[in-house]
């Protein structure tokens, strides 16, 4: 798929306009991490292994989902886990402990989607992750693994592993950084990592690219796709819905891949998107529902995300404003591209120098 010329326009005028602010943040960034790598500012390293799940870019790459997959992969083989989260968005401060009574304005909405989607998993948010991993050895009181959403950037604790997450649209020039363009680091950060999984692959050109320009690290390819729905009203889970025409509205990192993923079960008939982690208004919802109302078409449904939806529970008057329009709320999953790359992915994993005590034996691929 090839952008359109306008967005490339746009992407090269962007440079022009903010290109010094971005030189400036560059060498910043560029400063910072020459002193970790000099050992002058110091990194906490934990007792038991993290993970560090990251980008290299502002987001919507699919970090979330991908700690969900792997958590259940270690819960599964009877191994603690830890998720932990700075909450981006909450308005609590220092350390709390999310359950899936928690508020998503205390956690942040990611980790109170995650409380909910995988039990057993022990969900810590804090700024300073190092207390975390204090807090959940204090917790747990036996060996257990972390796995830290969004951390490349943070430094201050030595992870096992680092797994950064690209989608290949991020791949594409003009690679700028931040407020230019949508990267956090230079590209060549990238060789901070051990592991790099693309998503959202396009063309598969620039992926192919990648490969080149980092031979050395494992690269695999996986994607957020939707699988299934379930109905606000009841909690009913279904795979498909008979209904076909959609009216989205969400509040996520790249929308687009969410909505071209909604046409393999329907039609979207009319949408409303908001910046990343949108807190809701009550006129935010009241301007939904009469753009809804005012679609003269038959079996008709709002549709939203699992992330929104903690969101919009925020907002006592939600269920009485909703009334009785069906309301459906997709919930998506990290997958890799085919069984072949996951076993090549859990192979890595297991092979891990701090995951093999953990593991026991090789784990399976199911």
């Amino acid at each position: 798929m090839k952008l359109p010329i306008n967005f490339l326009k746009i992407k090269y005028l962007a440079g022009l306009v903010l290109g010094p602010i971005s030189l400036l943040y560059g060498i910043v960034v560029w400063t910072r991490n020459k002193f970790f790598d000099a050992g002058l500012l110091k990194i906490y390293e934990p007792l038991y292994p993290v993970i560090s799940v990251g980008n290299i870019t502002t987001g919507g790459t699919g970090k979330t989902p991908f700690c969900m997959m792997l958590a259940k992969f270690f819960l599964d083989r009877g191994i603690p886990v830890v998720y932990i989260s700075r909450g981006y968005g909450r308005q609590s401060r220092g350390l709390r402990r999310v359950d899936p009574t928690t508020t998503a304005r205390i956690s942040g909405d990611e980790p109170l989607m995650v409380s909910r989607r995988v039990p057993g998993l022990l969900v810590l948010v804090s700024a300073q992750r190092a207390k975390a991993l204090e807090k959940a050895k204090a917790t747990l009181e036996r060996p257990f693994l972390s796995i830290m959403d969004d951390a490349f950037q943070h430094r201050r604790v030595k992870p096992i592993l680092n797994i950064v997450l690209l989608a290949e649209r991020d791949l594409e020039p003009p690679r700028l950084l931040l407020p230019a363009g949508r990267l956090r680091e230079p590209l060549k950060s990238l060789q901070r990592a051990h592991a790099l999984i693309v998503t959202k692959e396009m063309t598969g050109r620039y992926t192919e690219k990648l490969f080149r320009e980092f031979p050395e690290k494992p690269i695999f390819k996986g994607n957020v796709c939707i699988e299934g729905f379930f109905k606000y009203s009841d909690s009913v889970f279904h795979k498909e819905i008979p209904y076909r025409k959609f009216y989205v509205f969400c509040g996520i990192g790249y929308p687009e891949h969410f909505l071209n993923d909604l046409k393999n079960f329907g039609t979207v008939i009319g949408k409303r998107i908001f910046a990343d982690h949108h807190w809701y208004s009550e006129t935010d919802v009241r301007e939904i529902l009469t753009e809804f109302d005012l679609l003269s078409i038959e079996n008709k449904i709002l549709v939203t995300t699992e992330k929104d939806l903690v969101r919009l529970e925020e907002l006592s008057e939600f269920p009485v404003l909703l009334g009785r329009r069906p309301l459906f709320i997709a919930r998506s999953s990290f997958i890799f591209k085919d069984k072949n790359e996951r076993h090549r992915f859990f192979e890595f994993i297991s092979s891990s120098t701090g995951l093999k005590t953990l593991l026991g034996t090789t784990p399976k691929n199911d």
